[in-house]
């Protein structure tokens, strides 16, 4: 998380731009006028930076009298051809080369494609955005005024500090990122399932983040990104028969929702991880599988009974907890995809 964001743009780092191509060049001011701007720190011959560029100048087409700008930032190295594939027309939104690399060292851009929002209050919203969540990210920035981004822009950085008090090495490790984080007061307003009042075997830390990070698991399947998903813990152990009647309908869970969620099972109750890994082998699902040796999350929730479910919505707190096989469940996940403001679904339904 970069420690720009939430604060006014670096004008001063534009100033190694002076040679542009694609189109006119980009004023410092064009961040002060009460648009929304986006830009990408791109490579010519890397496909995935020209497939970004392709797609912000579409976004800029469909967007421009909503207010949205967007330009590109490239290296020194392979200017030529990026110069080239704008005499060809093939780049036809202003990108600037980036002479002694002074523009990426500013803005301590690590990858590309890199890609920043600036919202309508001229703040450097978004730093090093997925470029999967680009298009929902410029949709909700471009629905605010520059008084509401100012608020919304306070409010998130409010909401970073308070996470990192609670648990800072944690928190940098395992934050899960929203397409678009949404604001403390949009998820304290959202209409959320009810808590579980039965029978938990287990703490009640509903209303809750984990009392431990995820983190120090070992990933048994290919490992998830898990930013901006809403995600369903759920303990098992391959001795327990509850628990491999649930595990259908946990799969059925993610195929559902396979961008909204991630149903992750977590194994360590008991056994060890041979005895885990052989019975996954042969029985496959489409959720992903952790091992959690030391049972740290299992123990931090005081878990009596298995199995046992907690359902984390994009903020990491807890909105549901209980048994999988609870007809309520189903009902509590279906109701936190429809109210959690962090999925990218609901940002573009707004």
């Amino acid at each position: 998380m970069s420690e720009l964001e939430a604060k006014p743009f670096p004008g001063d780092a534009m100033k190694g731009l002076t040679e542009w191509a694609g189109g006119e060049a980009v004023s410092p001011d064009l961040f002060t006028q009460g648009g929304v701007v986006v830009f990408a720190y791109i490579d010519s011959t890397n496909g995935a930076s020209m497939t970004m560029l392709n797609r912000l100048t579409r976004l800029e087409r469909e967007n421009a009298e909503k207010g949205l700008r967007v330009f590109g930032v490239h290296g020194e190295e392979n200017w030529d051809q990026l110069e080239a594939l704008a005499a060809d027309n093939r780049v036809r939104i202003p990108v600037a080369k980036d002479t002694g690399g002074a523009f990426k060292a500013a803005l301590d851009i690590d990858d590309d494609p890199d890609v920043y929002l600036i919202d309508r209050a001229g703040l450097l919203r978004y730093a090093d955005v997925e470029s999967r969540a680009v298009e929902s990210a410029v949709n909700w920035l471009l629905r605010e005024t520059p008084e509401s981004a100012l608020a919304a822009a306070k409010q998130e950085a409010s909401a970073r500090r308070e996470a990192m008090k609670e648990d800072g090495s944690a928190v940098e490790r395992t934050a899960v990122r929203t397409a678009a984080p949404a604001s403390t007061e949009q998820y304290a307003s959202a209409k959320w399932p009810e808590h579980n009042g039965g029978s938990l075997n287990a703490t009640n830390v509903q209303g809750k983040r984990l009392p431990v990070a995820l983190g120090n698991e070992v990933w048994l399947t290919e490992q998830q990104d898990l930013s901006g998903k809403v995600i369903v813990l759920d303990f098992w152990a391959t001795w327990c028969g509850p628990c491999i009647r649930a595990m259908p309908s946990l799969d059925n869970l993610q195929k559902s929702y396979p961008r909204d969620i991630a149903v992750l099972g977590v194994g360590g109750q008991g056994e060890d991880r041979a005895t885990v890994e052989k019975f996954l082998k042969s029985n496959r699902h489409s959720y992903g599988q952790l091992f959690d040796g030391n049972q740290r999350v299992y123990r931090s929730l005081g878990v009596r009974a298995i199995p046992h479910v907690v359902v984390l919505s994009t903020d990491g707190v807890v909105r549901w907890q209980g048994n999988p096989l609870d007809s309520k469940f189903r009902q509590a996940v279906d109701a936190v995809i429809r109210a959690d403001p962090g999925l990218a679904r609901n940002q573009n339904a707004g």
